[in-house]
Order: C-alpha cells, then sequence, then structure tokens
C-alpha cells in the first residue's frame, strides 16, 4: 500500500464527514466538547463588538460555531491547509487550502486568533510568526492544544494498532486478497475464520470499533462478491484498504502533534519571539474526572 500523505488524509477525512461534526474526541468523552464550549464561549464574552477573529487549521469551524452561540456580532473567519471542509456553520466563513504558514491577510487585520487542536500540526515557529503579524495590538491569542497524556490521544492510539495489525502482511486484508486470487479459479465460499475476525480485533483491541467494523466491510466484501467478478471485490478492498491507511496517517499525526510540557514552553518561547506576550499554559479538563485533555495558551499581540 502507498504511504498516506497526511494532507490527504485530513482532506479525505473532511470529505468524508461533509455534514460537519466530525472529530477525534470520541462519543464516550462528551465532557471534552463541554468543556471545550465553556472555554470558546468564556473567550467569546471577552472580546469587543464586532471582533475580527481568525481561526487557524479550523476544520468544520467547530470552535467558531461555539463562539457564535455566545457572540453573534463577532466576525468569524476559518482558514484549514486541507483542500475540502464541510460546508461552514451559519454566519462564519471558511477558507480550504490555506496553510497556517503562509496566511493571505494583512498585518494587524484580527482581533483575535485561535486555534483548536490544530496549531499544534504545522510548523510552529512559522505559525508564531504569521499570529504576531496579524494580531494588532492588544489583540488575544487563545490555543487549545492536544496534551501528550490526555485521553484523546489514549482514545486514538488503539484505533490506529487496530487498523495496523487488520493491514499487517499476515493480517485480514492480506488473506482477502489471497482468498479472492483462488476465488477467480473456483467460486468457493467465504471461510469461516473471516466471520471470526471481528471478535478476535475487539478482544485484542478492546474500547474501540474501528477494527472491528473494518473487518466486517472485508468480511461483506466476500460474501458480497459470491457469483459476481471477482476484480469487483478486489476495487472494494482497495477502497476500503486507503481509507484504513488515511485513518492511520490522521492518527499518527495526532500522535506527533500532541505536546507534552517541554514542547509547550517551546510554542510559547516562538510566540514570545513573535511579539505576542505570552503567560504560563494552562490546561483544560474535563469536568467531573478532573482528566486534562488540552493545553491552554493565551496572549496577547505587541504588534
Amino acid at each position: 500500500m502507498t504511504a498516506p500523505d497526511n494532507r490527504k488524509a485530513w482532506a479525505d477525512f473532511w470529505a468524508a464527514n461533509a455534514s460537519g461534526g466530525a472529530s477525534c474526541v470520541p462519543d464516550g468523552l462528551k465532557e471534552i466538547d463541554a468543556a471545550q464550549r465553556a472555554a470558546w464561549q468564556g473567550f467569546a464574552r471577552t472580546l469587543d463588538k464586532g471582533a475580527r477573529v481568525l481561526d487557524l487549521a479550523t476544520g468544520d469551524g467547530a470552535a467558531l460555531k461555539k463562539m457564535r452561540e455566545a457572540r453573534a456580532d463577532l466576525r468569524l473567519t476559518g482558514v484549514d491547509s486541507s483542500a475540502a471542509l464541510p460546508p461552514p456553520p451559519r454566519g462564519i466563513a471558511l477558507r480550504a487550502g490555506v496553510p497556517m504558514e503562509a496566511l493571505p491577510f494583512e498585518a494587524c487585520s484580527f482581533d483575535a486568533v485561535i486555534s483548536q487542536f490544530g496549531y499544534e500540526y504545522g510548523d510552529t515557529a512559522a505559525i508564531a510568526a504569521e499570529v504576531g503579524r496579524l494580531l494588532r495590538p492588544g489583540g488575544r491569542l487563545a490555543l487549545l492544544i492536544h496534551r501528550r497524556d490526555g485521553p484523546i490521544v489514549a482514545h486514538n492510539l488503539p484505533r490506529r494498532d487496530a487498523l495496523r495489525w487488520a493491514l499487517s502482511p499476515g493480517g485480514s486484508m492480506a488473506r482477502a486478497r489471497t482468498f479472492l486470487a483462488a476465488r477467480r479459479i473456483t467460486p468457493i465460499p467465504t471461510p469461516a475464520a473471516f466471520r471470526s475476525a471481528p471478535q478476535e480485533v475487539q478482544r485484542l483491541f478492546p474500547g474501540q470499533s474501528v477494527g472491528a467494523e473494518f473487518l466486517q466491510a472485508i468480511l461483506e466484501t466476500l460474501e458480497r462478491g459470491r457469483g459476481r467478478p471477482v476484480e469487483e471485490s478486489f476495487e472494494v478492498l482497495d477502497t476500503l484498504e486507503q481509507k484504513a491507511g488515511n485513518e492511520i496517517a490522521r492518527i499518527e499525526t495526532l500522535e506527533r502533534a500532541a505536546c507534552d510540557a517541554a514542547r509547550i514552553d517551546t510554542i510559547c518561547a516562538e510566540l514570545r519571539d513573535a511579539r505576542v506576550d505570552v503567560g504560563p499554559p494552562g490546561i483544560v479538563a474535563e469536568g467531573s474526572s478532573g482528566r486534562a485533555f488540552a493545553w491552554l495558551v493565551s496572549g496577547t499581540g505587541r504588534g
């Protein structure tokens, strides 16, 4: 399989979630979404009337949408390097194909710059220079950044491992291709091993469903392909493998981007060098458990 391009992986992710609402946050961690909403709505209430806000690596504009729920007067723009994004939420402008390191806006053109789980994915020194350039004097900065030891990373790594297991040289995908090659010769039924594979991956990687769903899709491909041209089944497997590879690439970028304390200190130093006054980083945590899932970097532009 060709190694996925990380930007294409994210473009495919947003294309597959064209209605919005997609996230790397698991459904079982809804308190994370509530904490994010509280953070962004609290930040929105501190801004001047009609403030111009830029969201870096905006994705589907989720952070801006939360801000707009609190302040409909804000002028909200989101940019993302992905070539394709979902339709923007009402009252929000989204621009695809815009890298954080080279932003197409004039100096001092924003009253606030924000990012939710996006800033850390790029060249943070180059992005800091752009933030310092774009913030007006006294303009506000707020960044939510993945914690390396947080529950979001902990949830996603088993998903990656389950898909890697399925795509390994001796895994279900390779065995499915070998079986289909034999089906070219004779229309043999699907072996029982493919029926038990979803349960096996759940046993090996508990607490997530993507591995079982992927193996179930392989099984259904083999079952529906009986009596049909084998090449049709190969095409479906190619699509499944590409999607799984893109998901693995997306999670790998998350793992690399997530920050420990040392990297957060570096990010803060880069911003200070770029004429953004940044204080000590804070944390954002789930309400009931108190588990910290994000760093909060706040600052003010010097212009």
